[in-house]
């Protein structure tokens, strides 16, 4: 039996308040909630009063946010486990056919670009690629092994890298090239342009973990690259030549998260599994700035 799934919305004003770093005079009210059939793994998108997300009953939802009734809901071909991204009217996401392009609007389908399909490594293994748009082309990662780069007007394909594992996070870019992991235990440097290959660093691998599986995403500032793995480190690689300025181990678990600090690209938080801990790092030395148990 599948088990409901819900997504449950807030008063906008308390969205309001998080974007511009308010201070809560009270908790928020609950204002609606929605069932699904399955899951929901990806993201939500807020867009002119408009929440899209998908669901591992296979469908897009697109919910008014005020009154949290549905405008409209696509049926895809798979789980959806990519947060959409929007461009004017079109909404892409990866589904377990490809890339989706659809109407943000009404939810009809404009295009389907199919890949290999899409499939999950194990349980662990809970995102899609979330598709990003980068100087006119369109950029996303399958578990046919492959990374795409498209062209965003045409659709046609500019072209694709494959590598020699499942490729489920979302790419960073800089320096004219665009960084992605993949399972096989490598982090990939493209050049947007070509498709050629720039750099590729493997990760050091662990016990538990041989392959050290690049699962996450990763974080371009600094003209460094910073990813964590599942050999339990986090790696601040060099983003024109590729080499380790450093790496940190973490032993009781993985780095999933690393996010720039919103007043300096120097300052990295860094969000952990099982240890259960936010960082806030010095993003050039790698050394602890602050920690907070969670």
């Amino acid at each position: 039996m599948k088990k409901n799934a819900v997504f449950i919305a807030f008063i906008v004003l308390a969205l309001r308040a998080i974007c511009q770093s308010e201070d809560f005079n009270q908790l928020p009210a609950l204002t609606w909630k929605f069932n699904a059939a399955n899951a929901f793994v990806s993201a939500p998108v807020i867009d002119k009063g408009i929440v899209f997300i998908g669901s591992t009953d296979s469908n897009m939802y697109a919910i008014d946010i005020n009154s949290g009734n549905i405008k409209w809901k696509f049926k895809s071909g798979g789980q959806i486990r990519s947060t959409a991204c929007i461009s004017n009217d079109k909404l892409y996401f990866v589904c377990g056919t490809g890339l989706c392009c659809v109407n943000k609007l009404d939810g009809k389908l404009l295009y389907n670009f199919k890949t290999g399909g899409e499939k999950q490594y194990d349980v662990y293994d809970y995102f899609q690629s979330t598709p990003v748009i980068n100087n006119g082309k369109l950029f996303f990662g399958s578990s046919d092994s492959c990374i795409y780069a498209l062209d965003l007007e045409s659709q046609v394909l500019i072209w694709k890298y494959k590598t020699e594992g499942i490729v489920h996070n979302t790419f960073a870019f800089g320096k004219g090239m665009v960084f992605a992991g993949s399972y096989d235990g490598n982090v990939y440097a493209i050049h947007i342009e070509s498709g050629k290959l720039a750099w590729k660093f493997k990760s050091l691998g662990h016990d538990f973990f041989a392959k050290g599986e690049m699962q996450f995403s990763p974080t371009y500032a600094n003209n460094r690259v910073y990813i964590g793995g599942r050999d339990y480190n986090l790696y601040a690689l060099d983003a024109e030549k590729g080499f380790s300025h450093w790496n940190r181990a973490f032993p009781e678990g993985w780095v999933t998260s690393v996010t720039l600090s919103p007043r300096t690209d120097s300052v990295l938080l860094v969000g952990t599994s099982d240890p259960r801990i936010l960082l806030c790092v010095d993003g050039i030395y790698g050394q602890d700035i602050w920690k907070a148990d969670l």
